[in-house]
Parts: C-alpha cells; structure tokens; sequence
C-alpha cells in the first residue's frame, strides 16, 4: 500500500488546497465531519514565500512544478557519478537546486549565489541552515545567542508550513503507533528538523531505517496541504524487523514503543561521541533532560551532586490516598474550596521531586548506610517536556482518576539553585512551558483505543481520532483525562537557573 493510498471504506477526498476569497469560510474535505476554517484577510494559505513566487509572470503554479521536476530529472540519475557544484566543481553529501535559475551548489556557493543573485528560496534556505550549524544544545551551560532565537523561533509553530492535519490509518489494531506517530509530526521542533533534510535518505546503506521512514512521513505531511489519512505501511513493516517485540495486531503502550523507539532512532542517526559515548542526536537534544541527584549525609552532613540523564518521558506515580491531608493537598483543598478537589500536575512535581529521609545509600564520606536524604532537581530544561501516567490505563473509569493540567507551567521551582536554597522562588526566573499534544486512552489495560490531541500554528486545537480529524476546544482538552501529557518550551530564560 502505497502512502497515500486511502482505505476502501473512505470517501474519496481532494489533494488540491482548498481556496476561497479572502473573509469568507472554507470548507475543508475531511474523514468525518466537516471542518470549516475561516481565511482572513491578505493571508496566504501555504508558504507565504511560494505565494508570492506564483504570482510573478510565467511563474504559476504547474509551470513552476514542472520547471521543477525537469530538473529533478536531469539531477537525480543513479547510473550516473554524483553531480558536482557548478561553481566550484566539489561534490559534497548536500547540493542545493535554485529553482529560479540552473544552479547546483554546495552550501558556500549556494549562499554566494543567493546573496549575488537575490533569489529568495536559496535565500531562506542558506538563513535556515547557518542558524543549525550555529546550534549545539549539549556543550555549554548557556546558549549563545542564536541558540536562544532558534530554539525560541522553533518552539513556536511557523506560518510557512503546510497544516499537517492529516489522520492515521488504522489497520485493525495500530492505534497506538498512530498517537505516537503523531506525538512527533505535531512536534514543532522535530518537524523543522525533518523538513530541513538531515538525513542522506538516498544514500542510508541501514536495512528498514526509521529514520528515513519518519523523515518520509514528514514529507508526507508538511510538504503540501494533503487532508487525506495517512496509512503509514512502510513504517509499519520497518518495525516489524527492527522491533519485532511489538506487533501491529497486539494493542502496545505507547510509552514503551516510544522508548524503544528512540533507541532505534538514536542508533540510525549514528551520532555518538567515540570517548563517552553520549549521543547528540535531535532526540537527546529534544527530549532529554539533566538532573542533578542530590544526597545529603545526615550523620557528617556531607552533601553530593550526581550529574544523571532523564529519559524521554518523565513518569509519575500514582498519588497515595491520604494526599490530601499531605500540606500540598491542603493548599489544593483551599484553592478549589472543594472537599474532595482533584489532585493537580503541580502536585504530581512536587510528589515525584520531594526529598526522601533514610534512603538506603552508603556515604562516601562516613560510609554509614540508610542515613541520607534524597532529591532531584532539573540542571538543564529539555526542550520538550513529556509526562505520562502509566496507572491511568489501568482502571476502569478514569474520570473518577482525573487530573487538572493547565495550558502553561512555570518548572523554575525544580531548578538547581531554588531545590538547594540558593535562590528563592521569587527571584528565579521563569521557565515557562505550554501545552501542545496529549493522550488520551479510552477503556482499560485489558483493551481499548487511543486518541489524541494537538495545538496547531494558530493555537486551535484537534482531536485525532484514527482517519477522523475534529476541530475540539482548549475546554474539551482540559476536561480529557490523558495518560500522556507534552509541553514544549516557550523561550530560554534570561538567566542562569
């Protein structure tokens, strides 16, 4: 089944973007009910750079592809040794194609030939590619400049981009690959990542790589307005071989296939430092986090600070019954000036955070054992911060287990220097994070079904479930009760925490 291949059961849906007259409402063709989105005014729908393109004389739209595909054709020969910069006569891994004119360049040139030339696609693209190379999230404790902006410019959704709003294919029991799946295509960041092709896909010598299989699926989303369901076949068989512990017709967790996952990811990006073998990939980058692990001796009052790497989802038990009479569920209980109040994603912090007494460790200093107090507390903010409730599946009514989440948190009260006392909560700055994709799991561990939902670039909201995709409500995702939880981070704060 080829990737776009609709299911036979579906009514057939239009490629074609839908457009209208500026003000008035379109009607999107969808699996299930009608969307209706409303264009405003002097907006362009797609790539603001490409609307612009199309209107200059003997530019438009099918002139512009086929100009295009020639010289795809011309570019793309296998039988042939690999084309060189025109310029310079190099052959490096990356040749960038102007589409205004016959140039084929390796990066310098193409950033020459933009700037001699004025063509605005090489243009955006050589800006975008200067700002990557300009990035190293790992190696200092602050980020440069461009750092800031570039995590700043992609936590955030851009406008020349394609919807991506597009449903999943389920074949009979795949929900779970789907919210997985889409936990990643709606991710800003991985998105800009993906799309500015970081991986050889023509010339990855791995058998089934997922990292061309996921790059694939990106395309398949961002690179034109396609409303149509995905079926994502060839992504499904490359599991199949490289995961084989999770099969397509068993229901799976979705934390667990995202772990296994990214260790798969990890070892096709094939980016791992050779003297400690810490990986740089965009997954560590994203979604890891570094913590500080805290333990203070009682008995000679020594106090240590292990450095530990988190994973990609941060896992929060399940609050014990007397929690309300805890200080945290008393504050809860006055807040809401309810008897029975809902426990919140802020209690859940301090509940996993807390310091533990008489943690059995053995002292390095007096090597007494059982006398130490314990605590984390986060030394560097992931960019993409992911909780997940592994009890929530487990019951039958999860509404009687729901928990308050808000749109946005503040974590500078987990930072280093507020945990140890060195800075007061007031005076740290904020590290503030919004919501952009939940979980949501409906039945129990004995079977059920996913959905999910996703903040778009205009900060609406959607239900995903399978082909089907719902306009929904920040009302509707508030009152949801997820297994998994993301927020992505909103800009680096100004100063240390």
């Amino acid at each position: 089944m080829t990737a776009d291949k609709k299911p036979a059961s579906s009514k057939p849906a239009s490629d074609k973007p839908a457009t209208s007259k500026p003000g008035t409402t379109v009607k999107i063709p969808t699996f299930g009910p009608t969307i209706n989105l409303t264009v405003p005014k002097n907006k362009a729908v797609g790539c603001e750079h490409l609307f612009t393109f199309y209107k200059k004389p003997g530019w438009g739209v099918e002139d512009t592809k086929d100009r295009y595909n020639k010289k795809l054709d011309q570019l793309i020969d296998y039988r042939k040794e690999c084309k060189a910069c025109t310029t310079c006569h190099d052959t490096p891994a990356s040749l960038y194609l102007c589409l205004e004119c016959t140039e084929l360049n390796c990066f310098e040139c193409a950033d020459q030939h933009a700037k001699g030339e004025e063509h605005e696609f090489k243009r955006v693209r050589c800006a975008h590619e200067k700002v990557i190379a300009a990035t190293s999230f790992r190696k200092r404790k602050r980020p440069t400049a461009d750092e800031a902006r570039y995590i700043e410019n992609n936590s955030n959704p851009q406008p020349c981009k394609a919807t991506g709003l597009r449903g999943m294919v389920n074949f009979g029991n795949t929900c779970w690959i789907s919210v997985s799946l889409l936990s990643l295509l709606q991710n800003p960041i991985m998105r800009n990542f993906f799309m500015s092709r970081p991986h050889e896909y023509q010339r990855c010598e791995i058998e089934y790589c997922l990292v061309c299989e996921l790059g694939r699926i990106f395309d398949a989303f961002y690179s034109e307005d396609n409303l149509s369901p995905f079926a994502a076949m060839e992504f499904i068989i490359a599991i199949s071989r490289r995961l084989p512990g999770f099969r397509a017709n068993e229901q799976q967790d979705p934390s667990e296939f995202l772990g296994s996952l990214f260790n798969k990811l990890c070892e096709d990006f094939n980016q791992k430092d050779s003297p400690n073998g810490e990986c740089k990939c965009i997954l560590h980058q994203v979604f890891h986090w570094k913590q500080n692990d805290h333990r203070h001796c009682k008995n000679c009052k020594s106090k240590t600070a292990l450095d530990n790497l988190g994973g990609q989802l941060l896992l929060l038990n399940r609050l014990p019954n007397n929690w309300r009479d805890t200080q945290s569920g008393k504050k809860r209980k006055a807040e809401t000036k309810n008897d029975n109040p809902v426990p919140s994603l802020k209690i859940f912090f301090d509940d996993h955070y807390k310091k533990q007494d008489n943690v059995p460790y053995t002292c390095e200093s007096c090597k007494t054992s059982g006398n130490i107090t314990q605590f984390y507390s986060f030394k560097g903010f992931p960019m993409v911060v992911t909780c997940y409730f592994p009890w929530m599946k487990m019951i039958e009514d999860a509404n009687s287990e729901h928990i308050d989440f808000p749109l946005s948190i503040d974590l500078k009260d987990l930072a280093t220097p507020v945990k140890v006392g060195k800075c007061k909560p007031d005076d740290a700055p904020s590290v503030w994070y919004d919501l952009f994709f939940t979980t949501v799991h409906h039945g129990s561990d004995k079977g059920g079904h996913y959905v999910c939902y996703s903040r778009d670039r205009e900060g609406q909201w959607y239900h995903f479930n399978d082909s089907c995709v719902h306009l929904s409500s920040e009302e509707e995702v508030l009152g949801s009760t997820p297994i998994m939880i993301s927020y992505i981070l909103r800009k680096l704060p100004e100063t240390d925490v």
